[in-house]
């Protein structure tokens, strides 16, 4: 899976500098995008429609090419700018393993933190047990569930070595290991 911003495209890489940063660059982009697509489908469409005297197969390209024209839209100009490159897209753990809150005490001495349950049994080494009782038993001991780092100390470094620590394989943060 990993950083979904590697799957969109720039067309902005060979244009210089100063084209770019213009604030109108962006907008202008998908304007240009959407006249060039609907009018290369409309006039294709309209070849097979008239000439060619396909006209079910006419009207089908049209709004398949439409679908596809949106399709791209979304993928290049929507989730590509809203990609997140930094290591705050980082799941909170890693692969196979559920998220779950620790509840913390009534009087609120001590606060709910959220911590790593294993109910598959992915861990290479065993260092992280298997909970397969109910989630009260295996929040009780320290074996049964990981705490993930959390904090100004959460780098990248910090989940790579709890990873390694318990034999787990976390995609976003070691790739396919």
């Amino acid at each position: 899976m990993g950083d979904p911003a590697i799957y969109t495209q720039d067309f902005t890489r060979g244009l210089p500098a100063f084209i770019t940063s213009f604030p109108l660059f962006a907008s202008l982009k998908v304007y240009i995008y959407w006249i060039v697509s609907l009018v290369l489908i409309s006039y294709l469409s309209y070849i097979m429609y008239t000439p060619l005297n396909r006209q079910v197969s006419a009207t089908l390209f049209w709004i398949i090419g439409f679908m596809m024209t949106y399709f791209y839209y979304i993928k290049w100009f929507v989730v590509g700018k809203n990609a997140k490159k930094s290591s705050d897209s980082l799941t909170r753990c890693p692969d196979y393993l559920t998220n779950y809150v620790k509840p913390g005490s009534a009087d609120g001495s001590i606060k709910p933190t959220n911590v790593c349950l294993d109910f598959v049994g992915v861990s290479r080494n065993g260092v992280l047990k298997k909970c397969d009782k109910d989630v009260a038993t295996c929040l009780a001991n320290p074996a049964y569930y990981l705490t993930p780092p959390t904090g100004n100390n959460a780098n990248i470094s910090s989940y790579q070595d709890q990873a390694a620590q318990y034999g787990l394989i976390w995609t976003s943060v070691l790739g396919d290991a």
